[in-house]
């Protein structure tokens, strides 16, 4: 045989040797990937080879990346590997299609695109955002825009069938049911439609429940829950945020109910839950433990730490009492002569150049924990060092739950969802409730007074929770009621004498100057009808009267008591009978008071009496108050409520400026309605940032 035809025989037969191993090696890797059994529908994750185990148990195989498509496998396997290609020519296509308002044929790219890349999320995040943020905008109905925002929350529901409930997909749906329908500017339609939209709702699902607040947390904690399971797959946003989104949609669930106009039990329901699991109760957000470079922190563990290194910091100081100041003050003697003037003088009086050397000085003048455990006695040092080590490590810990809570604006949360519990709050919101009602019927002066006693007593609420007044949210929501209050009363009302309510009728917390001597002066005078403490004491309850008698023994009252006692004295300031002058013995109301008095105890039509409002009525009601007892409780300012309430820092030329062009007692009212009112001024503060 020749040596051509032996090389020729010598490859076949390694073909065929190579072949039999490739058969050889088939039969294990057959048995290694052997299908898993399954009965219903359901697969038998210990069933078949080691390799279906293991991708049943790493959640590889298709069937457990979500719903199988085999519209979508074919589409793949018959584009032989060129699927990248085709990919992105379809998504330039939906591109182009939409910057041409070809809605259809958009709509077919994208579905194209998620038949080519069902697994990967970006596609289905995106797509779902253009959709309802994007496309909607481009209709003028309502009802259109509303269609395409619920195309982009179908496409995202779609998205979590094809992907087995991801986490990222399940949080986007909560976003955009709960921020698009629920602060949009058409808001109110949105709500109501998505309310009754029979295609969305599972039949279990009651009327109640299908608020867009609420179905948006259910989804919220879904995709919670998912991510637990199978962790790492959420990305977006930090664990904050991300476990907060629940609770905070009860916030606003329970907002969206007031601003329907709703008021009562059912309100009041809201805001108890949004409270509790906000940071109440034992599985609330406050309780979530959440891991940082730093370790773990829970939002309510702050209240705690700070309590304790207050007592770390006492226990320094009953060490050596006097200490700190001491070193302070020896400091400040060794000070040049000039550096004591500037800090002589206040911060916002001195120079520009000189600031940073007065905030420079004032941080030397400060003494540290260690420096005053250093400047010790040796015998108390080493106890002292270790109690300052122990304040350094609770002040840090302190200090960076204070800054993850700020993350989430945290206090603020709370605080607002303790104030709207409070009998003042929902008595603030049915007064101004009615008052836009009134306004919006051109019953303007019952609107007014609506409208002025509702700012008294949100001012009472703001006082008691002095954080409200810090933030855009309540801030904005306030001047957006200043707005409402001149636009739809005042400006309507051009009739002498229009003018902004001056000072205040109702008491706050914070303008009690001494609680104890007022307690002593009521229950002293309590069996004196003839006097104004007689005169308040019998209109007070018999709880009540308990706790005067234990204030006035000595005892602090809690502020939610407090609140409790100045409820009562509030209402009496708004009855018309309140000053009787066999009560008041040689306590007058002025001229003008008086007139304001005997407008609102006669029924007889009274010419002089147009213009007054019960405002007016409850600010004389409080200066006979003050006068009867001047050492206890402070005078109302001469200014107007709402700008001191909003803490917006209006200056004085600017209030004077918007009362006197609004009084005709100083200028003329328009005579025309081409006239216009002064516009509000510009945020400022806090509330501008």
């Amino acid at each position: 045989m020749s040596e051509t035809a032996l090389t020729e025989r010598r490859g076949f037969t390694r073909k065929l040797v190579y072949l039999g191993i490739l058969v050889l090696l088939m039969l294990p890797i057959a048995w290694l990937s052997m299908p898993a059994s399954s009965e219903n529908g359901q697969f038998d994750q210990q069933s078949g080879g080691k390799l279906t185990q293991l991708r049943h148990q790493y959640q590889l195989h298709q069937s457990s990346l979500g719903e199988l498509d085999p519209t979508s496998d074919a589409l793949r396997l018959s584009l032989l590997g060129m699927r990248g290609v085709a990919v992105n020519l379809l998504w330039k296509q939906a591109h182009e299609f939409q910057k041409k308002e070809d809605w259809a044929n958009m709509m077919a790219a994208i579905d194209s695109i998620v038949r080519l890349q069902p697994h990967f999320i970006s596609v289905w995040r995106f797509q779902s955002w253009n959709v309802s943020y994007n496309v909607s905008v481009e209709w003028d109905d309502y009802r259109d825009r509303y269609h395409w925002i619920m195309r982009g929350i179908s496409f995202l529901k779609e998205g979590i069938d094809q992907n087995n409930n991801h986490p990222s997909l399940l949080y986007d749906t909560g976003w955009t049911i709960s921020q698009k329908i629920g602060k949009s500017d058409e808001t109110q339609f949105y709500r109501s439609m998505f309310k009754n939209d029979p295609d969305i709702h599972p039949e279990e699902r009651s009327y109640e429940e299908r608020d867009n607040w609420l179905v948006g947390k259910e989804y919220y904690n879904e995709s919670v829950a998912a991510e637990e399971a199978r962790p790492g797959l959420f990305s977006g946003t930090s664990d904050m945020v991300f476990y907060s989104r629940a609770p905070l949609n009860n916030m606003y669930y329970s907002m969206a109910l007031q601003n329907d106009g709703m008021t009562g039990e059912i309100v009041q329901q809201a805001w108890d839950r949004a409270y509790r699991e906000w940071s109440t109760d034992e599985d609330s957000y406050g309780e979530e433990v959440f891991h940082t470079e730093s370790g773990e922190i829970r939002a309510n563990e702050l209240e705690r730490l700070q309590s304790l290194l207050a007592e770390r910091r006492e226990e320094l100081e009953e060490m050596a009492p006097g200490l700190r100041e001491e070193i302070s003050q020896q400091r400040f003697d060794l000070l040049p002569r000039g550096d004591k003037q500037i800090l002589s003088e206040k911060s916002w009086l001195l120079p520009k150049d000189q600031r940073g050397r007065a905030r420079q000085l004032r941080d030397h003048l400060e003494v540290s924990d260690r420096t005053v455990a250093m400047a010790m006695p040796e015998e108390k040092q080493a106890k002292a060092i270790t109690l300052v080590t122990e304040i350094e490590d609770l002040d840090a810990r302190s200090r960076m739950i204070k800054t993850y809570r700020e993350i989430v604006n945290f206090d603020y949360w709370k605080q607002r969802a303790q104030a709207e519990l409070t009998d003042q709050a929902m008595t603030a919101r049915h007064d101004l409730y009615q008052g836009q009602k009134l306004a919006a019927q051109a019953d303007l002066e019952p609107a007014r007074d609506s409208y002025e006693l509702g700012m008294e007593y949100w001012r009472l609420v703001l006082d008691r929770f002095p954080e409200l007044k810090k933030d855009l949210i309540t801030g904005q929501e306030v001047y957006d009621l200043l707005a409402d209050y001149r636009d739809q009363v005042l400006r309507q009302l051009m009739v002498p004498p229009v003018r902004l309510p001056k000072g205040y009728g109702l008491i706050s917390i914070l303008e009690i100057k001494d609680w104890q001597q007022l307690a002593k002066k009521l229950t002293a005078g309590a069996s004196e009808e003839s006097t104004p403490a007689g005169r308040l004491w019998q209109t007070f309850s018999e709880e009540n009267q308990a706790l005067w008698k234990e204030l006035a023994e000595g005892k602090e009252l809690s502020a939610d008591d407090q609140f409790l006692l100045l409820d009562e004295v509030n209402d009496l300031l708004q009855k018309k009978d309140f000053y009787q002058e066999d009560r008041f013995g040689e306590i007058k109301p002025s001229e003008e008071d008086q007139k304001v008095l005997n407008c609102y105890n006669t029924e007889e039509f009274d010419p002089d009496c147009q213009g007054y409002t019960l405002s007016d009525l409850r600010q004389v009601n409080r200066r006979l108050l003050v006068e009867a007892f001047p050492e206890s409780i402070s005078p109302a300012e001469n200014q107007f409520v709402l700008y001191e309430m909003m803490n917006m820092h209006v200056s004085l030329a600017e209030v004077n400026n918007f009362e006197n062009e609004l009084d005709p007692g100083i200028v003329s009212p328009p005579t025309s309605n081409d006239e216009k009112l002064p516009p509000l001024p510009p945020l400022s503060g806090a509330l501008s940032e």
